[in-house]
């Protein structure tokens, strides 16, 4: 796999070197909120205001 940017960094006589690639995999991260009491899932009814909710 070909690095984008390659360095390194030195403490003294330390010597590291670094590469850094390009990421090719996203991944999405969801949270759902709990009731304390049940643990069951809240959910969000999304509702119109000039429908009065229907």
């Amino acid at each position: 796999m070909a690095y984008s940017y390659k360095c390194s960094i030195s403490f003294g006589l330390v010597y590291i070197p670094v590469t850094l690639h390009a990421s090719v995999k996203t991944q999405d991260v969801g949270f759902n909120m709990l009731d304390k009491k049940t643990m069951s899932r809240v959910k969000y009814k999304k509702t119109c205001e000039e429908c009065d909710g229907r």
